[in-house]
């Protein structure tokens, strides 16, 4: 080697040195910004909002269902809407319909662990009674990060996510509290029967 390194082509071994401590800095530098630009990447990520929606039993009781707004992620979501379409009421007692589109596309801020439950749907075959959603439905949801809100220029990039609530809707998926016999008589004590049936199901969402 030191043989073919001569005075007439040490000039080419020197340039070729150099270009080549240079490739080797260059993907060093190359290397050191990707890891960086990762750790930052993952530190948002673990610290950014994330709204979840789900539809679960409702808390009036069997046959009801309740749209949950939830933020689970470390951080303050703002401007959170959830767009779910049109609402067409399903008979004209529909109190549900008329008025949860409405409320979903009001801006709310949730800190995290924050929820909002809400009536999603209702239908009682022993009474007759219908309301809201009672089919499978796609919802976007949309909202900032309360760090974002504070820069002017990043105002337009919200956070969004689409979910397919209320596709597996029924007592066979979702289990219920047992609520007790209804009473049979006129008895006084069916009022209390009622209560205590009631604040079963109240517990036992308390578990839920």
């Amino acid at each position: 080697m030191s043989e073919w390194i001569t005075k007439d082509n040490a000039d080419v071994v020197v340039a070729w040195a150099t270009s080549a401590g240079v490739a080797v800095a260059l993907l060093a530098a190359l290397a050191a910004v990707r890891q960086l630009s990762m750790i930052r990447r993952d530190s948002r990520d673990r610290t950014r909002p994330y709204v979840q929606l789900d539809v679960v039993p409702g808390l009036q009781g069997l046959g009801s269902w309740d749209l949950i707004i939830e933020n689970r992620g470390a951080s303050t979501a703002l401007e959170v809407v959830a767009d779910a379409g049109d609402f067409q009421p399903l008979d004209a007692e529909d109190h549900i319909a008329s008025v949860i589109g409405q409320y979903l596309m009001t801006p709310k801020t949730l800190v995290p662990g924050a929820r909002r439950r809400v009536m999603w749907g209702y239908e009682r075959t022993d009474v007759s009674a219908r309301a809201g959603v009672l089919e499978p439905r796609e919802i976007t949801v949309s909202y900032l990060d309360e760090r974002k809100a504070r820069r002017w220029w990043r105002r337009g990039r919200p956070y969004t996510a689409t979910f397919t609530v209320g596709d597996a809707l029924g007592p066979s998926v979702f289990p219920a509290p047992f609520e007790g016999p209804t009473p049979s008589s006129s008895d006084k004590l069916a009022h209390i029967d009622r209560a205590l049936r009631t604040l079963n199901t109240h517990v036992g969402e308390l578990r839920r």
